[in-house]
């Protein structure tokens, strides 16, 4: 059995005509051509999404992955272990705590997003690369958000809005980090997502690219911005070995939350999103 470490608690807090403008999403009506009439937006959720962890289960993942980082990587620890996602919050990608506080603006803007703009609306799953255990810092993320956007320029993309998030996953089974995407996306042409998957073919994966109509938006958007660290060898959500995670930590440590956003078709200005004209 391991010896835990003792600690207090820790506290730590093509697309058609636009519809009604929201505080999230901005665009000019000069640029947009009138088609279909409008209908009414409907808000944002404001608290919490199905999907969403609580601030309590927040602070048990960051319980849980202290012992490792303290040891593996002791800045990164003590950050973590002085944060309180509040009034000193560590903004680390690895904490929780600060996940949870980043996550909800960007999901309340992907709900902003498909409330004003007509469809098709899919969120989807891109697979963009293998990396065996001990290099994933050669997943360069800007890299990666260069690639992506040039790979959907052309498949036929452009047009269209493609929203989401940027992530790793720890594969047990295949002792493997995947690197994908999971993006909402709003007009895109069928015959797009097939060209796509034929660009992403290299990726190592059987079905790089997993398109799925959005129909239950309170789930499906919470599931396009997230950063865990854990793995799902079956259905139960499983810390990661401690190595993995020491390694996971140190890929994020450089970088802050808004550099695993990705956007096309749109981009981030004031800390929003703003759809390309």
């Amino acid at each position: 059995m391991r010896t835990l470490i003792h600690r207090p608690h820790l506290r730590r807090d093509s697309l058609r005509a636009r519809r009604r403008p929201t505080d999230s999403v901005n665009r000019s009506a000069e640029t947009t051509p009138a088609r279909s009439p409008p209908r009414p937006a409907t808000t944002a959720p404001e608290t919490k999404w199905t999907g969403m962890e609580t601030r309590g289960q927040a602070e048990e993942w960051n319980e849980i992955r202290l012992e490792a980082l303290l040891s593996g990587l002791p800045d990164v620890g003590r950050a973590l272990l002085k944060c309180d996602g509040a009034d000193h919050p560590c903004l680390l990608p690895i904490c929780a705590v600060c996940a949870l506080a980043y996550r909800r603006g960007p999901i309340a803007q992907l709900h902003a997003l498909a409330d004003a703009y007509e469809g098709p609306h899919e969120v989807a799953t891109l697979y963009l690369g293998l990396f065996p255990p001990g290099s994933l810092g050669d997943a360069d993320v800007s890299r990666t958000h260069e690639m992506l956007r040039k790979r959907l320029d052309r498949a036929g993309f452009k047009g269209a809005i493609v929203v989401g998030g940027i992530e790793v996953a720890w594969q047990e089974n295949w002792q493997r980090w995947l690197l994908h995407a999971q993006v909402l996306a709003i007009g895109v042409d069928p015959r797009a997502w097939k060209r796509l998957e034929v660009a992403l073919e290299k990726s190592g994966t059987a079905y790089p690219v997993d398109p799925v109509a959005l129909r239950n938006p309170d789930e499906q958007l919470s599931y396009c911005i997230k950063f865990v660290t854990y793995h799902r060898p079956g259905r139960r959500r499983v810390p990661l070995p401690p190595d993995r995670l020491v390694e996971l930590a140190a890929w994020c440590a450089p970088h802050r939350f808004e550099d695993f956003l990705f956007a096309y078709g749109a981009r981030r200005r004031g800390g929003r999103l703003v759809v390309d004209e």
